[in-house]
């Protein structure tokens, strides 16, 4: 029991100790893409890389599907 008691208070302190250090610091916190309106997360560029691929895609296909609308038939 006196185990628990002691991992509780240690996290206990860990947690009273980033709190402080944050305040102290005065910065917003923010997670690790660096909070809403940033551009430069990862997951930002990965997500425009995606949508850009996309909508090259979906590009692509309309051209096939032109040139297969246009094509004479050879059946």
């Amino acid at each position: 029991m006196s185990t628990i008691l002691l991992t509780v208070g240690f996290f206990g302190i860990c947690m009273g100790g980033m709190a402080i250090g944050a305040i102290v610091a005065g910065k917003r916190l923010h997670g690790s893409c660096g909070g809403p309106n940033s551009d430069d997360c990862l997951c930002e560029i990965e997500k425009r890389r995606a949508c850009a691929a996309r909508e090259r895609m979906m590009a692509r296909l309309v051209e096939l599907r032109q040139e297969r609308e246009t094509a004479p038939c050879t059946d």
